[in-house]
Order: C-alpha cells, then structure tokens, then sequence
C-alpha cells in the first residue's frame, strides 16, 4: 500500500457514544506510534532541511539522489515514493528435490527481493545443495547454518547503479552466443557456450530482483523490461541448446543461412532497443514474418534427422527474439 495514501470510510455508521471516547483514545494512541518530530536545519543562507526517518529510508531502499512525491495538504507536507518496500526475512521449508529444484526454490526467493532467508531442510544432501546453488545468486551467502537449517543474507550486493551495465551484458553475451551460431567455428565444437550462459543467468536474476523491489524504474516500466529480461534468458537457453545439436551435425548451408538470419535479426533488435528506433522494431516485425512465413515451410520440407531439431530450435529463437519488441514498444510509450 502506498504510504501517502490517506484512510477513508465510505459508509456512515452509528456508533454509540461511549464507544466514541474509547474509539478516539485508540486512534490518538495508534496515530502517537507512527508519529515523530524532526528540526529543521538551515542549510545555506536561505535553505531548510528534514532529514527522512532511516527505518523509512531503508524499508524503501532509498539512496542519495532518488526523487520523492511531495503533497501540501493544508498545514501537512506528505512525502511517497513509488519504490516497493524490502521484503526482509522469510522462512522456507524445503522439501527433498534436485538441485534444480532446490536453485528454483532459493531462485525465486532472490527474485522476489528477500534480503534474508532461513531454510529448513531434512533430506541428507540438502545442505550440500543450498552450498551448491547460492553461489549463482549476486550477494547472497550462507551466513549461519545447523545440522537442518541454513540461513542466507545478502551482503555484497552490486548498486542499483549497475544494472544498466548487467542488462547491457547479458544482451552482449547472447550477441555472441548467436554471431558463434551462424560460424563453422560454432558447428565444429570449438566453442562452449555454457560459461557465457551461466554469466546471463545470472546477471539476469540480478536484474529481475531490482525490478520486483521497484529499485531501477518507473512502475510502469517494470513490467516491461522484466519481461525484456525474462526473454533475453530464454533466447539464451535456446542457443546453448542449438549448441548441443551443432555439436555433432554440420547444417547444410541452406540451414546454415537461417540460422545466420537469427543472429542477424537479434543484433538488430539490440541497436534499435539501445537507439529507442521505433522504426527498426517495426522492420522487425516484417522480417520476422519473412522467415517464419516464407523461408520456414521451405525449409521444413527439405531438412532430415537432426537438421529437423536444428530448424525448430532456430526458428523457436527467431520467434522469442521478435517477442522482445512488444516490451520494447511499451518501454517508449
């Protein structure tokens, strides 16, 4: 809930009068709870400052610089910001699973934008897995742990600051993971994309735990560029999957040219997303129409065996590619 917004009752209702002395005795003692005074400083020759309550400031984490919503109401001054509050701390009971269950679990925690969280365990590999997968995480680490449970905190968390240079990263990442693609060098295995993969996830995550915690943007541009974020991830698990099958079948260069197609088509979608070139998303759109509607079922007629799974993949990522300019369009509304 907003903090600034004020608490109205919409119906009128008949109250006996003894209950209204008591009534207003709690609601003077409840509003002396959330009530405090503060002096104003001179700075300057003609300047007057408050300083902002520090449970308040860390709650919305607010940094030097944030702008904040100020409201004259009569002989009150309201202050709010748009910023969604810390989570703080939460207890997870975690129930026996794989790692990758186990990296979902905390995952989502960490995304979400908990600064703390305690998980309880009773499978024996548990504490071995949470070692296993907090690492993946920017800033958490295993602070405190017992013989069934394993505290985590975030600690050395990167700057809000950063994470224009992380998203940057992971489009630059999957650049060159799909310029690897469209090369022989890409076909003939010399080229692992795991650690690049690994990079963008995490980085990724990073990135998304800043939109939910509503530290890096508008609110109504998180949702937007969480699902840039979001996206850019799936592009990227598509082309180390694209890897594997390269790995041990050489297209035919008919096949060859598609998949250089994808590639070109993501760069383009980086420059115009980084140039704001509402123009270029629109272009686009009619190339992605050209591949999927024109080259595809030409293609899908000639490919056998493994060309078959390379055809799909590649064409699955020249469709995740294109959904990235619907988040973009609404970024530049």
């Amino acid at each position: 809930m907003n903090p600034a917004i004020p608490l109205v009752l919409s119906k009128a209702l008949y109250i006996p009068s003894a209950k209204i002395i008591r009534i207003h005795s709690n609601i003077r003692m409840l509003a002396s709870r959330f009530t405090m005074k503060r002096k104003i400083v001179k700075q300057g020759p003609a300047t007057l400052m408050v300083s902002l309550p520090s449970s308040w400031v860390k709650r919305y984490h607010l940094n030097k610089g944030d702008e904040l919503d100020v409201a004259e109401q009569q002989q009150q001054l309201v202050f709010s910001t748009g910023k969604i509050p810390a989570l703080g701390k939460i207890e997870i009971q975690l129930p026996s699973g794989s790692l990758q269950f186990v990296k979902t679990v905390i995952g989502n925690a960490y995304k979400k934008g908990y600064d703390e969280v305690v998980v309880f365990y009773t499978h024996a590999d548990g504490l071995a897995q949470l070692r296993a997968v907090v690492d993946d995480f920017l800033g958490y680490e295993i602070v405190e742990q017992t013989t069934r449970s394993v505290t985590i905190k975030s600690l050395a968390l990167p700057s809000d600051q950063e994470f224009d240079i992380l998203l940057r990263r992971c489009f630059l990442l999957v650049k060159e993971m799909a310029a690897a693609a469209a090369s022989p060098v890409f076909a003939h295995g010399s080229f692992d994309p795991a650690p690049l993969a690994h990079d963008v996830t995490k980085f990724a995550d990073f990135c998304k735990r800043l939109i939910n915690t509503g530290r890096i943007c508008k609110k109504e541009d998180g949702q937007f560029l969480y699902l840039i974020v979001w996206e850019i991830e799936k592009i990227c698990r598509a082309y180390a999957q694209l890897h594997v099958l390269l790995k041990t079948e050489t297209p035919r260069p008919m096949l060859h040219h598609y998949i250089a197609e994808a590639s070109s088509l993501f760069s383009q979608v980086y420059d115009a997303f980084y140039q704001k070139n509402s123009a270029q998303l629109a272009q686009i759109t009619v190339r992605k129409d050209e591949l999927l509607y024109q080259q595809l079922p030409k293609l899908a007629v000639q490919v056998k065996g493994k060309e078959v799974l390379i055809l799909y993949t590649t064409s699955s990522i020249i469709r995740r590619t294109h959904d990235l300019v619907g988040p973009m369009w609404g970024m530049l509304l």
